[in-house]
């Protein structure tokens, strides 16, 4: 018995056609992706950016930094601190690329170091541990731009740079760097450091743009509200504005007699650690005021101030006034 087995027609040139279309900067990313992980970050299943702050527009302490000679690390921009530097300053700047309203501008002689500290708690769930990161850059340098990624979840030698990129000092223009970082051997932690990300820059560098996301492949960066960028920058630095008006009250307890009066303040939202305290400004020493306040008792979520302005009797009580109180729980 003979069997007839039919097909429909294919038309080949349609079908190369079909097989030849571009699939656009998100398919080539969904297709340059090896692992499920991947696949849930570009199709944002959860946040990608680990950096916070990558798009510099958050500046609480200010927007104009002296870059300073002396070692140590200084915060400037939310997140991100200076190492070293020469005269001159570190600066917010409107010139940046398509879609970034600000960058952060080194308006400084001589060479110094930019940085952030990450806290990479997901790293323990990616079996592969590698990483990319992308940024914006925009300058003339001497030489090639330095990338540095530093292992800070362990101690003494454990503390090693794990990645050093060298890429090329000058761009007229706004370009994207990227490149992968194996993060093998990075312990996650949950509260505390885990990986500095260090660059050398130079008078008249620009950066912004800056993301750090599991996996390899340099995704479009991850753009967050004001709002939400600024909570995550309060969870290790904020400030109370006690500058325009009497907004604070300090009370004397009417059982504790004389002495220094005290008052309980809510935080913008929970801190990392337990915050110091610093206290600029002109704070008022009129007898109904509190003079320089100080933190006689520091909480996650709120801290009791005190008065130092001399005892007033008990019941008594004083205004908080002039200047501001920042709290800090960096990395």
């Amino acid at each position: 018995m003979t069997v007839k087995i039919t097909r429909p027609s294919i038309n080949i040139r349609e079908t190369l056609d079909e097989l030849n279309k571009p699939s656009g900067i998100a398919g080539n990313a969904m297709l340059a992706a090896e692992t499920p992980q991947e696949h849930r970050d570009l199709i944002g299943a959860g946040r990608r950016n680990l950096i916070i702050n990558g798009g510099f527009d958050v500046w609480q302490r200010g927007t104009s930094h002296a870059a300073g000679t002396a070692g140590g690390i200084t915060y400037t921009t939310d997140r991100w601190w200076r190492y070293g530097g020469g005269s001159g300053t570190l600066e917010k700047s409107t010139d940046a690329p398509s879609g970034f309203p600000n960058s952060f501008y080194v308006n400084s002689t001589g060479s110094l170091t930019i940085g952030t500290t990450v806290e990479l708690p997901r790293l323990g769930y990616f079996p592969q541990q590698v990483m990319t990161f992308s940024m914006y850059v925009k300058g003339s340098f001497t030489s090639n731009i330095i990338f540095n990624f530093r292992n800070l979840s362990g101690s003494g030698t454990d503390q090693v740079d794990i990645s050093t990129q060298s890429q090329a000092g000058f761009y007229s223009e706004w370009t994207r760097l990227s490149f992968t970082v194996d993060t093998t051997g990075i312990t996650p932690h949950a509260n505390n450091t885990a990986l500095h990300i260090e660059m050398g820059m130079q008078v008249g560098c620009r950066i912004t743009g800056a993301q750090l996301e599991v996996g390899s492949v340099a995704t479009d960066f991850e753009h967050r509200s004001y709002g939400e960028e600024l909570a995550l920058c309060q969870r290790y630095y904020q400030t109370l504005d006690f500058s325009r008006s009497m907004l604070g009250v300090l009370h004397r307890a009417t059982s504790a007699g004389s002495g220094s009066p005290y008052g309980n303040f809510t935080l913008a939202t929970p801190m990392r650690a337990y915050p110091t305290m610093t206290a600029p400004g002109s704070w008022g020493t009129a007898a109904d005021q509190a003079g320089v306040p100080d933190v006689y008792e520091p909480g996650l979520s709120n801290v009791t101030l005190r008065g130092n302005n001399g005892p007033i009797t008990a019941g008594g009580s004083q205004w908080i006034r002039g200047g501001f109180c920042n709290f800090d729980a960096e990395l």
